[in-house]
């Protein structure tokens, strides 16, 4: 059954990946030591960065959810999607809704939903799954409206660095593998801060 188009290799990542700190802790230094000084900048917009990181918080979690469907693991797709329901998408709402409140207003009923739907088992995998794809769109939506700022190298190379900081703290919270949740969420909050700072790489290597 079709997933939806998660960029090529990242459940192939995720999947083979047994220790996230073997991610982590390159990524660290790679930004660490990239020849510029965006991180010492000082960010104007707290609250845009605020919805940026935590909007990759939800990416993260609807691509576990995504994969553990795929997989026919509804116990951790439940585990997944009730994350950014009960916890990232409360944190942000206000200011959601103050971009653009008719899309967080669907947002909210979607992440809502989703984990209801998930854990009753009434509806097929590829309905579930289109319900990931439309929370997708919608957050590119409300990012889209956040303007330059979202794409300015200070907001994405901090947003990777809370990623990475995430990662390190969803890992020891695994303690090592032990708890699943919390190691796979390690896992694709590396990967979504892989895939944010590919974004600014080459601007900023060119810096």
């Amino acid at each position: 059954m079709p997933s939806r188009e998660w960029p090529t290799g990242c459940f192939e990542m995720i999947s083979a990946l047994k220790n996230p700190l073997m991610m982590i802790v390159p990524a660290l230094g790679m930004l660490i030591f990239t020849p510029i000084v965006v991180f010492a900048e000082q960010v104007d917009d707290d609250h845009a960065l605020v919805i940026m990181v935590n909007i990759e918080r939800i990416r993260a979690q609807l691509l576990l959810a995504d994969q553990s469907l795929t997989a026919g693991d509804s116990e951790m797709a439940f585990a997944h999607a009730f994350i950014p329901h009960t916890t990232t998408f409360p944190s942000i709402k206000n200011q959601l809704k103050e971009i653009d409140e008719k899309s967080a207003t669907q947002l909210e009923a979607v992440l809502t939903e989703l984990p209801v739907n998930i854990r009753s088992g009434g509806q097929p995998v590829n309905v579930l799954i289109q319900d990931i794809t439309q929370i997708d769109r919608l957050l590119d939506g409300i990012l889209a409206k956040l303007g330059p700022i979202a794409s300015d190298k200070a907001m994405v190379s901090q947003t990777v660095a809370f990623l990475l900081k995430d990662a390190l703290q969803s890992y020891k919270l695994s303690d090592e593998g032990s708890n699943r949740v919390d190691y796979e969420n390690s896992i694709a909050l590396v990967y979504a801060a892989e895939l944010k700072y590919e974004k600014i790489a080459n601007s900023l290597t060119a810096s």
